[in-house]
């Protein structure tokens, strides 16, 4: 009996230990999938971008669009303007990192800290101004403690912390505003700011400014607290402001007073050479640095320039993207493949089944009858040009001609019959998908047409038709001396009469199923398929959408 309990004991720690990672996995595995599938989307959208503004910029060159990859890579990589452009942004990189290491100097920043924080406290009391009016006592003490407090900036006292306080700042604004100077001329006023600062800033009187500083900041702290003891604090927040600012200025002193200078100064010698240096680089490359610095290329400008071979390929299937260019050659799509095949796949039994319908057959005669019958009106108007009741004519039946149209169940055939056309030969998922769409609408309007026996307005359309032709042919037999291989409409009147019969007596018994059949493709579209994976999980593979005429399909939704 112990020995069965052993057993029992194993199975079941075994079995605790699948279920756990069975646990696991489900929790984790569908993550990852979900990740792979996120990451792959953005993966290909990026890529069609990329291959979409590099399209743009192959036709601001050569005035036409390729759907060549090497072609388009070629050109890309043999404009010089590009790689100015990167030039530009790489230089402009180098000057603002150099500027960056310099204003990041210890005592460079503790000093521009301080200053900057004195600043916001003369700002904050200044503009509280009108809030201390009735609280004599604080307003007194914030006038005289303005005063004293600017003596920082106005004296002659300070001189060195005055001019390093002001070149700190203009190199400041400068690495801000470099892009509204030319990169040459940028670096060379960073050099004359850098220049003066490493010669001044070691003379700053830093235990003299301590000592000026240290009785205001008391005061400045006890202001403070009489604001925030007063009913000032319901209507301004200026007592926590400037508790704040007291704190960061007093802090930037002490590491100013603490700070090894000879090292800061050492650091400053060796970033002011590396400026010489590029200013020096900026003076060989002057047909670049004579531009406006740039800090980053423009998001289109950069996609071009760092499209690569493996960027015009799927991440999911590995197939090459779509390049699709209009039939006049006015624009471009970049589409993704994903889906394609199978979509073309699902479509042909289904365009097969639709094209041998007798009702499309029917309305295919019909529609040919149409334009027979306008073409030879148009040739009886032409030979007859100084017969104005004949252009009359004319112009009232191609009239009524158009109107067909516009019936619901010629719009269904229409968008049927372009799906037929369309499967074959189109790379473009979202065509063959908005087809679908249109198609499935349309064999619900072929199924309702022929279940209920009704058909719209094509009877009307029909009979106007047929009172248009009885008008002209009234007017051609009032013609004299009417050419001999000028035939009227009674013939074709005959025959149309009959493909309208032909319409309405099309037996497709398979309507419904068709539908069916639609629904489920279109279905598959825009929900897409999965994959399984680990055997039991399952991997949403979907189209990424296409880029054309400067829009984005994912973003349209």
């Amino acid at each position: 009996m112990a020995k069965n309990d052993g057993n029992g004991s194993i199975v079941l720690k075994l079995l605790i230990v699948v279920l756990a990672v069975v646990l696991i996995a489900v929790i984790i595995i569908p993550a990852q999938l979900w990740e792979q599938e996120a990451r792959e989307m953005n993966e290909g959208r990026a890529n069609m971008s990329s291959i979409y503004e590099a399209e743009r910029f192959y036709h601001r060159l050569n005035n036409s669009f390729t759907s060549d990859p090497a072609e388009l890579l070629r050109v890309v990589r043999e404009d010089s303007s590009l790689q100015r452009l990167q030039g530009l942004v790489n230089h402009t990189k180098e000057l603002t990192s150099l500027m960056d290491a310099y204003i990041n100097i210890p005592f460079i920043q503790d000093l521009a800290t301080f200053n900057e924080k004195v600043d916001q406290i003369m700002e904050d009391l200044e503009s509280n101004k009108r809030n201390f009016r009735n609280y004599e006592d604080i307003k007194n003490e914030a006038e005289d403690l303005k005063m004293h407090i600017s003596v920082f900036n106005s004296s002659d006292e300070f001189p060195n912390y005055k001019s390093t306080s002001a070149f700190i700042d203009s190199l400041v604004k400068l690495r801000r505003d470099l892009s509204d100077f030319s990169l040459l001329s940028g670096a060379a006023k960073a050099k004359v700011f850098t220049d003066t600062l490493q010669r001044i800033f070691p003379q700053v009187n830093v235990e003299s400014l301590s000592e000026a500083w240290a009785p205001l900041s008391e005061r400045v702290k006890v202001l403070v607290k009489n604001i925030l003891h007063s009913d000032l604090v319901n209507v301004t927040s200026v007592g926590d402001r400037v508790r704040d600012f007291i704190k960061e200025a007093d802090k930037s002193l002490n590491m100013m007073q603490t700070a090894n200078r000879s090292e800061d100064l050492a650091t400053a010698q060796e970033v002011s050479k590396k400026f010489d240096d590029k200013y020096q680089v900026f003076l060989g490359d002057f047909l670049i640095t004579s531009k406006r610095a740039l800090y980053r290329l423009a998001d289109a400008d950069s996609m071009v320039l760092h499209l690569t071979e493996n960027k015009f390929f799927c991440p999911v299937t590995g197939s090459q993207i779509k390049i699709i260019i209009s039939d006049d050659s006015s624009a471009v799509k970049i589409e993704s493949p994903i889906l394609l095949d199978e979509l073309k796949e699902k479509l042909t039994p289904v365009v097969d089944e639709t094209k041998n319908l007798a009702s499309m057959m029917a309305f295919k005669a019909y529609i040919n009858a149409l334009d027979s019958i306008n073409a030879k009106g148009y040739a009886i108007r032409k030979r007859l040009r100084k017969n104005t009741d004949i252009f009359i004519a004319y112009k009232q039946m191609e009239e009524v001609i158009k109107r067909f149209n516009s019936i619901i169940v010629m719009t269904a055939y229409a968008d049927l019959d372009r799906l037929i056309q369309r499967t074959p030969q189109s790379e473009s998922f979202s065509e063959l998908k908005e087809l679908t769409e249109k198609s499935l609408a349309g064999i619900r309007v072929f199924n309702q047409a022929y279940s209920e026996n009704t058909f719209g307005n094509l009877d009307t359309l029909h009979r106007d038709l047929s009172n248009a032709i009885f008008e002209y042919d009234s007017l051609l037999s009032k013609v004299r001396r009417l050419p001999k291989d000028i035939v009227n409409f009674e013939e074709d009147k005959v025959q149309l009469d009959q493909l309208l019969d032909n319409i309405k007596n099309a037996a497709d018994g398979n309507l419904s199923t068709l539908e069916d059949q639609i629904g489920k493709i279109f279905l598959f579209t825009s929900e897409g398929s999965t994959e399984t994976r680990y055997g039991v999980f399952k991997k949403k593979i979907v189209n990424f959408g296409y880029v054309t005429r400067g829009s984005k399909s994912w973003e349209e939704k």
